[in-house]
């Protein structure tokens, strides 16, 4: 979304952090909290891991200025393996569907040898 316009609306699966196994998450329970979305191709991925451990490492800096997801297409249960293997303090949305991703113009649609695919957004 450009800058000043309302962010798109979500509700999405979410673990780690305060929230259980099977939870989600939506904007309108966010209202009035800064949040922190924080989009990436895949858990476990050499440039995602080295930046969620940066987070991780100045977690007491951050955890007070806004409420921080990790968001990507993978699966709770891969989320949830990632968060324990890197010792997360904050939750990761699963948006398998891939409507969180492309509502924010993050994957978009392109073709690969005539079919079309959801992309990470490079533009």
């Amino acid at each position: 979304p450009e800058i000043g316009t309302t962010a798109p609306a979500f509700t999405v699966n979410v673990v780690g952090d305060d929230y259980a196994e099977g939870s989600t998450v939506s904007l309108t329970e966010l209202k009035g909290q800064k949040v922190v979305l924080i989009f990436y191709p895949k858990d476990g991925t050499p440039g995602w891991t080295i930046q969620v451990k940066a987070i991780r490492d100045r977690w007491e800096e951050i955890q007070d200025k806004a409420k921080v997801f990790g968001v990507s297409a993978d699966s709770e249960k891969s989320h949830r393996k990632f968060i324990d293997k890197q010792a997360l303090p904050f939750p990761l949305i699963s948006d398998e569907s891939k409507e969180l991703v492309s509502a924010y113009g993050v994957w978009v649609e392109k073709s690969l040898f005539g079919k079309k695919c959801l992309f990470p957004n490079t533009d």
